[in-house]
């Protein structure tokens, strides 16, 4: 019997209701579609990857039937893919982003300090914007600010941070962003008591905090002093059981005093990003300087920025510090929203994307996107600094990631290094 007579012999079962408790995830059969199709668009092909396997060329042949098969077939979101319109809509994830929304909350509200909060939403208009809901529960992400006096009359810094936490809100998560004093954070201050009780806010009073994973689905970034601020955070949190993952973006880990220890020693999952400019001088890690992160005990990802400068987290013109010291990357800002998204989600994903752990790799550089055309709707922007870099002879990225017990890992995006 060849293989047009087996085709032909198939006799598709009857469908049937599958109990609740069934175990079978249409998750899992949503990766495996994915991967097929991944497999059908190597730029060399299958061939190769299947040979590589150790198959022979009869198997070979018949593998590259089904793949063509697979090509051009759309895999379902998680849940199945909607009218935007409709009341019954798909979880948004890194991998399938809608828009988002946010509100400002004050200290009459039972926080000790204002605070902005980023969440999805279908609105075109964020401020205020309805937030989605009903489509499954999201992590929660407190993002900590550095330090800046604002002297140009401006929001305050605060608000400043704009496309960090609307990447993570189109991407399934809920960010709280309060305003912070910018004490020095080498010990437990206002600043630290103002973190703590955002995300006891978050919670225990916020409106929509039925929307929320639980507490160990909890992440804590922050920039600068923030990062630092943020360890002291994470670990209380940790000591909670209420953290999943810590991120330091320019963390001024080297300015850290003798005591107390440097709150590092995290059992979590931790990335640390930072460049190698002159104004990053107390956040580059590299070199001798690296052993500080020996203190991190579980997996850590490291991103390094050639040349990236310690603002450079902001568009030029978007706040009055730092302003001098701009690094030659313009996708640096994007490319860290971009590597803080995919690690989040890889390590702490919304409720019904689970399979995000494998899907995107270690190197937290993801699949391109499978979108239905309601999806596409709404990922304009998305991810634009992965798209950017390929082929960039103005940026270079260094991804160093170290995976307790043996695992270790690295890859290099953009151009070459200055000669």
């Amino acid at each position: 019997m060849n293989d047009d007579d087996v085709w032909d012999a198939y006799t598709p079962p009857e469908r049937t209701e599958r109990p609740e408790h069934d175990t079978e995830s249409p998750a899992e059969l949503v990766e495996i579609t994915r991967l097929a199709r991944s497999l059908t668009r190597r730029t060399k092909g299958p061939d190769a990857a299947l040979e590589q396997l150790g198959f022979d060329p009869e198997t070979r042949a018949r593998f590259r039937r089904l793949l063509d098969i697979l090509k051009d077939l759309r895999a379902p979101i998680t849940g199945g893919v909607l009218d935007p319109r409709s009341p019954q809509q798909w979880q948004p994830s890194v991998m399938a982003p809608v828009f988002y929304g946010f509100t400002d909350h004050d200290t009459h509200e039972g926080l000790l300090s204002p605070a902005r909060v980023f969440y999805p939403s279908l609105e075109g208009s964020p401020q205020n914007a309805p937030m989605l809901t009903g489509v499954g529960r999201y992590p929660v992400v407190l993002f900590l600010h550095g330090q800046c006096d604002e002297s140009d009359g401006g929001p305050a810094h605060h608000l400043r941070w704009g496309l960090v936490p609307s990447q993570l809100a189109r991407s399934g998560f809920v960010v709280i962003v309060p305003k912070l004093t910018s004490q020095a954070p080498f010990g437990q201050n206002a600043d630290f008591t103002t973190a703590m009780r955002a995300v006891e806010w978050m919670r225990t009073t916020w409106q929509h905090r039925g929307e929320l994973l639980p507490r160990p689905m909890t992440a804590v970034a922050g920039h600068s002093w923030g990062a630092l601020l943020g360890g002291l955070v994470a670990t209380s949190l940790r000591a909670q059981q209420s953290l999943s993952a810590f991120a330091s973006l320019s963390g001024g880990w080297l300015e850290w005093p003798a005591v107390p220890p440097r709150p590092l020693d995290l059992d979590v999952a931790s990335l640390f990003m930072w460049g190698t400019g002159s104004s990053d001088l107390f956040a580059n890690l590299g070199g001798a300087s690296h052993s500080v992160l020996d203190a991190v005990i579980g997996a850590r990802h490291e991103v390094v920025f050639q040349d990236g400068e310690h603002w450079d987290y902001f568009r030029p013109g978007a706040t009055s510090c730092g302003e001098r010291f701009r690094g030659p990357c313009s996708l640096m800002r994007p490319l860290a929203a971009d590597f803080l998204t995919t690690f989040l989600s890889h390590y702490m994903p919304p409720q019904k994307w689970s399979f995000l752990s494998s899907t995107i790799p270690h190197s937290l550089v993801p699949p391109p996107l499978d979108l239905t055309p309601e999806q596409e709707h709404f990922a304009g922007g998305h991810l634009r600094g992965f798209r950017g870099v390929t082929g960039s002879t103005t940026c270079r990225v260094t991804h160093t990631w170290r995976l307790p017990p043996f695992t270790r890992g690295s890859i290099v995006l953009g151009g070459a290094p200055p000669a």
